[in-house]
């Protein structure tokens, strides 16, 4: 046996619990725990839903529960737990509330930071690849907005937080009782809304102000939102080519309806009051929901998103 490979034992045999615990194995990018394995005497594992860089994703239950409905997120290293302490801050905050996943408990596996919520659905971003078109109809992505930005409100003004990290896994679609409800989940990038901690963000989602300025406020959240939404209507608004991306920022946000077709003008004009409200400093959001109200003729913008089951797969239409 060579040395790296009884290397690799010991550590898995180090890993391993002598106290009941479960084995977990930490790869290099993920956490693996065996199917089936009962942690904290209570939960049985079920299969990995995803991983990150902070932490890795499974399916949960109950140990006298028939179906996986929680979902269990194990941090990697003890240097997250500032990710994991605010991500717990923020789900305590939003207990009982509609578009978030309820927070169940928290604890220990070895020197892992492990919280348990339910289960939130797919991510947007499945729903989307899955459609031949790679979009959603309009009606859909006004209904999808309002979610989203009712989410972001509660987030911002009863909870006190922003969550910095919007893109389209994670926003969550679930199918209960007929129904897709949302959730927006992934708290370990947030913040308090008014910190005024400098962060240094240049993604596809970062807001221009955010790669301009370096300062976050709630306003951010909303404009990575309608980034997001107007990818989904098939929109795409940053050609670099021989620009950069805050370039092709900064021309998106002169004339940010030009892009859009009539049928979807409305983003555009919800984006340019969104930037209006950033330059004068306002908190007042009455005028972006009237914006939403007369979007489109016809659809009501809290009315249910319309889908279809194509062997026992959901397509959003």
């Amino acid at each position: 046996m060579s040395l790296a490979i009884q290397f690799s034992h010991k550590i898995f045999q180090i890993l391993t619990a002598r106290n009941g615990l479960p084995k977990i194995l930490v790869g290099r990018d993920s956490i693996d725990i065996p199917l089936g394995k009962i942690i904290a005497n209570k939960y049985c594992v079920g299969e990995k839903i995803n991983y990150g860089s902070f932490a890795t994703v499974f399916h949960v239950k109950k140990v006298d529960e028939m179906e996986y409905n929680k979902i269990l997120k194990i941090a990697k290293e003890n240097e997250t737990n500032e990710k994991h302490n605010t991500e717990v801050m923020i789900l305590r905050k939003c207990l009982g509330e509609n578009f978030f996943p309820q927070f169940v408990e928290e604890f220990s596996l070895k020197h892992h930071k492990c919280i348990v919520m339910t289960h939130s659905g797919e991510p947007v971003a499945d729903y989307l690849k899955r459609n031949p078109t790679k979009t959603f109809c309009n009606s859909n992505i006004l209904r999808l907005t309002v979610s989203l930005f009712k989410s972001l409100d509660f987030l911002h003004q009863a909870a006190g937080y922003v969550h910095r990290d919007i893109h389209g896994d994670n926003l969550m679609l679930k199918l209960s009782n007929g129904v897709l409800i949302f959730n927006i989940i992934d708290f370990g990038n947030g913040a308090l809304a008014n910190s005024t901690q400098k962060c240094n963000y240049n993604s596809i989602s970062t807001s221009l102000n955010v790669m301009i300025c370096h300062k976050y406020n709630p306003l951010d959240d909303f404009i990575s939102s309608m980034y997001y939404m107007s990818e989904c209507a098939g929109v795409r608004l940053f050609v670099t080519g021989s620009d950069t991306l805050i370039h092709a920022k900064e021309k998106y946000h002169r004339e940010p309806c030009k892009v859009y077709d009539s049928s979807q003008k409305w983003m555009g004009t919800v984006v340019a009051k969104l930037d209006q409200l950033q330059k004068a400093q306002s908190k007042d959001f009455k005028p972006v929901w009237k914006i939403f109200d007369s979007a489109i003729p016809h659809c009501l913008p809290d009315s249910p998103i319309k889908f279809k089951i194509n062997e026992k797969k959901v397509f959003i239409e």
